[in-house]
């Protein structure tokens, strides 16, 4: 009886063992996720003024899971909202940005025009990068301190 108390208990234990670790990973994962909240600002650099993309755009998320763009052109500022909600694949984040409506800053390859209303971005050595990319045009993002 003695011996089979002895295995129940370590077999418990273990279990403990093993929940415990995943409580640990699960928070650092929820840890890492706040450090994404804030405003992430276009990086990329185009220097001719006649250029259809000369522009500044940012992204701000929001720890309710909203977010603000905006892109700022020569004409003026556009900007809209939505919601987002992130998810690890390819052992990265990604961010699927949900639009409250369509409109031309969503870039969105499978929208006519780019006028879409989702948009998918994933967090590559620090740089925010719109998915865009596999189809050579994919603005990156860095995080404003």
């Amino acid at each position: 009886m003695k011996k089979i108390t002895l295995i129940l208990i370590f077999v418990f234990s273990l279990l403990g063992l093993v929940s415990c670790s995943n409580d640990e990973s699960d928070s650092q994962a929820k840890s890492t996720i706040v450090d994404y909240y804030g405003k992430w600002t276009s990086t990329d650099q185009i220097t001719d003024v006649n250029s259809p993309y000369l522009w500044t755009e940012y992204y701000v998320f929001n720890a309710d899971h909203t977010f603000t763009k905006s892109r700022t052109t020569k004409e003026g500022t556009t900007t809209s909202t939505g919601t987002f909600e992130i998810f690890i694949s390819e052992n990265r984040p990604n961010f699927k940005l949900t639009y409250s409506i369509a409109s031309t800053i969503v870039l969105d390859i499978s929208a006519p025009l780019f006028a879409g209303k989702s948009e998918l971005l994933y967090l590559r050595n620090g740089v925010l990068v719109n998915a865009l990319e596999m189809v050579d045009y994919g603005p990156t993002y860095k995080k404003d301190k």
